[in-house]
């Protein structure tokens, strides 16, 4: 995900959370003694293999937990990310994770009659993770947007099928945006 992306998704996550009566802290500090911690560490690969080395991983994750404790008062901690995943279509519709995405517009939706298939699409997924032990607390995603469309009618009599969605339509559009970001937090969102 771009950096302005994920300062997106940070802001509305953070504006939901506090709406629900939740205290947050700042999404960059977590970013700030993360990325300090990790490079003091010597990375989160192993030098020799090139591979993520998850014993790295996890000491650079508690190290960064206990600072954060030690300024906040935390209860838990949440990790949004951005995943790719296979979203099923029929026709000109694609569904997924509490998410619908057109494949097409206008007098193009007459020629998706009997298709069905897959395509790449963007899914915002949050857990909830307690600082105290390893367990998840809380994991749930929220489809965003499909990252592929059906090509012009033109294109598909020659064979081709899916075209890319422009980058610039990606993440966009910030109502799609904000509604993943309610589907993911659901219950979570409920006034407390």
């Amino acid at each position: 995900m771009s950096e302005p992306a994920k300062l997106r998704f940070d802001a509305l996550i953070e504006a939901k959370l506090q709406e629900a009566g939740f205290t947050t802290f700042p999404a960059t500090e977590w970013g700030e003694a993360f990325t300090r911690i990790q490079q003091e560490a010597g990375g989160l690969f192993d030098p020799r293999t090139g591979e993520l080395d998850d014993a790295k991983v996890k000491t650079i994750l508690l190290r960064t937990v206990e600072e954060l404790r030690g300024r906040f008062q935390l209860d838990a901690i949440l990790f949004p990310r951005v995943h790719v995943v296979k979203a099923k279509f029929t026709g000109a519709w694609a569904r997924w994770d509490g998410a619908s995405d057109s494949l097409t517009s206008g007098l193009s939706v007459l020629a998706t009659s009997g298709i069905s298939g897959t395509v790449p699409a963007l899914t915002l997924v949050v857990s909830i993770d307690s600082p105290a032990d390893e367990l998840a607390l809380y994991r749930r995603g929220a489809g965003i947007q499909v990252l592929e469309k059906l090509a012009p009618l033109t294109e598909r009599l020659s064979g081709k099928w899916l075209a890319p969605v422009p980058r610039e339509e990606v993440l966009a559009n910030e109502e799609r945006n904000l509604a993943a970001v309610g589907i993911a937090l659901g219950p979570l969102l409920k006034k407390r």
